[in-house]
């Protein structure tokens, strides 16, 4: 067991804030929205799922930082994301495998 990053979340460098990108992972299609705060400098992510079009996570994501995102109706896990470099002109998120683990 390793730690595996699977999937880039996408973001046009070309684009400005807000943005909206769609990601297919594990057989389904989300929607990640990114907006920029400016009131605290940080990153605030919404994803939504295509086939109904509802908001499953919404949060604030920092550098280094990991968010998690859950099935409303279960509260399984879906998956987590990494926030490798969080900057105004450079995002670089990633989904991460579910048996992901930090080593020592």
């Amino acid at each position: 067991m390793g730690d595996v990053l699977t999937k880039k979340l996408p973001w046009d460098k070309n684009l400005p804030f807000p943005q909206r990108n769609k990601f297919y992972y594990k057989g389904r299609t989300y929607e990640v929205t990114y907006r920029w705060s400016s009131i605290d400098d940080s990153l605030i992510i919404k994803i939504k799922r295509e086939l109904d079009k509802r908001t499953i996570h919404t949060g604030r994501l920092n550098e280094k930082s990991f968010g998690h995102v859950y099935s409303p109706e279960t509260y399984e896990k879906l998956f987590s994301y990494w926030g490798k470099t969080i900057k105004k002109d450079k995002l670089n998120i990633w989904i991460i495998d579910e048996d992901f683990r930090i080593s020592d």
